[in-house]
């Protein structure tokens, strides 16, 4: 008897660990090698909090220079997470409910996603639902907030299922691409019961907005679920119109700074007179002390170039030579200095630029670092470089002086890699391109040069039309 108690026992802690372990996946690592150079190399930093901290590196124990840590804007899946019972049609804010605002920050806080960032959307009241998919329409996630409005349906006797509504949420997280990962919930009930704690091994960013406060410096209902989950914690009340624009406009840099440290820190590291092979990286100043490995390469010995000066010199006294020969036999002049004819070898492709039929109204938008540019396409053939000649200018050590090309043969859109140093990724996952070899390139796919330089072809958008995370 005692034995089939033990058994049924086990079976029943077996039950109540499986959901968790089926939401639970391998973190990632807390530092990447992104890059290695013989004189530099890159890494992310998963440190958590909005503040950037200072951190020294050692490299098998030697200390060597470390660069301010950067936050560069890196698309990211959001899950919003917004409650519909009949307590958020009770008055927020003067002249709104809280429905209302909680809907209006969403939309905001969309609105501040980085280029290629997904979107979803999980709503609850006696019932929790996944509206949203993640995706990355944001015409889409914008459609599926505004059908929340009149979304507010009676609870009965049941609870508000705020519980399910954050499982759903990890779910849609856990399936999302490898990335930077953060949650948002806009609620005002407290949970009857006690809200159980996210997976271990989902790594995201949380913030509660709590609408149930009764004004902007008290602590709503959703204060103690805030603190449990590790969560950033703001309330959004105004007792009067005057204080709701400076309430408004806090709240929404406090959130975009929240989704902004959702990124992974970037960090350059100099390696200082390092030799060749294995070594390992340690990071102090976030939290515990990180380590990584990785493998320097031995530096590419120049060609002596003075070999081919030498070889070139009999050359060039014999192509002398045998000139002043064949003008001393004919006869004929020399040419006049100031020809302007130019020899072309049958065939050969030049570069000039031939526009065949209308243009499709398209832009090229770069993102280097925090900034974004946007140039309008006038020409089939767009080049893409450091230099000031290029269609496209990107001031960027990164940045070759011809860096790629873009080409639209017909309704298709081809990149190409011209020899760059650094080299072009596209795709997802990224991959390089093979230099010289056009591949194609889809409407809106990210291409990356070196950490910081991102750029994209896309539909150029009718003025005023900000659609789109």
């Amino acid at each position: 008897m005692r034995l089939c108690s033990r058994l049924a026992l086990v079976a029943l802690l077996l039950l109540s660990v499986v959901p968790s372990a089926a939401l639970a996946q391998e973190a990632p690592p807390a530092l990447h090698v992104a890059e290695v150079t013989p004189t530099s190399l890159i890494v992310e930093l998963n440190c958590p909090g909005e503040t950037i901290p200072t951190l020294t590196a050692t490299i098998d124990g030697a200390a060597h220079p470390v660069s301010a840590p950067t936050r560069p804007a890196v698309p990211l899946a959001l899950v919003v997470v917004i409650e519909t019972t009949p307590v958020m049609d009770a008055t927020g804010t003067p002249h709104s409910t809280r429905l209302h605002d909680a809907l209006t920050r969403a939309h905001a806080l969309l609105d501040r996603l980085p280029p290629g960032s997904q979107a979803g959307l999980v709503a609850f009241d006696a019932t929790a639902r996944l509206v949203l998919p993640l995706t990355t329409d944001g015409v889409a996630a914008r459609r599926a907030l505004g059908a929340l409005v009149a979304a507010p349906r009676p609870l009965s006797e049941q609870p508000p299922a705020l519980g399910h509504a954050l499982r759903l949420a990890s779910e849609a997280l856990i399936d999302a691409p490898v990335g930077p990962r953060a949650l948002a919930l806009f609620a005002a009930s407290a949970p009857d019961a006690a809200t159980p704690p996210l997976p271990a091994g989902l790594i995201a960013a949380r913030a509660v907005v709590d609408l149930g406060a009764t004004d902007a410096e008290a602590r709503g209902p959703l204060a103690p679920l805030a603190a449990n989950l590790g969560a950033l914690y703001l309330t959004y009340a105004a007792a009067d119109s005057a204080a709701l624009l400076t309430r408004s406009m806090a709240i929404d840099h406090r959130l975009a700074d929240w989704l902004g440290a959702a990124a992974p820190l970037q960090v350059q590291v100099a390696l200082e007179r390092l030799a060749p092979g294995k070594h390992e990286l340690t990071l102090t100043g976030c939290g515990a002390p990180v380590t990584a490995r990785f493998d320097l390469p031995a530096p590419n010995k120049p060609f002596p170039v003075w070999w081919l000066g030498l070889g070139a010199v009999p050359l060039v006294v014999g192509a002398m030579v045998v000139t002043w020969r064949r003008r001393t036999r004919s006869g004929a002049p020399e040419p006049p200095a100031d020809s302007t004819k130019r020899y072309r070898a049958p065939g050969a492709v030049t570069t000039e630029r031939r526009v065949t039929g209308s243009l499709p109204a398209l832009e090229v938008v770069v993102w280097d670092g925090r900034e974004r540019r946007v140039w309008p396409v006038r020409s089939r053939q767009i080049t893409i470089g450091r230099d000031p000649g290029c269609d496209v200018c990107i001031a960027s050590s990164w940045v070759s002086g011809l860096h790629a090309r873009l080409s639209l043969i017909g309704d298709r859109l081809e990149i190409t890699d011209m020899e760059s140093t650094n080299g072009t990724l596209v795709g997802d996952p990224e991959r390089p391109l093979t230099p010289g070899v056009p591949e194609p390139l889809e409407a809106g796919e990210i291409a990356r040069i070196g950490p910081h330089v991102r750029f994209c072809v896309q539909v150029a958008a009718p003025p005023g039309d900000n659609a789109g995370p």
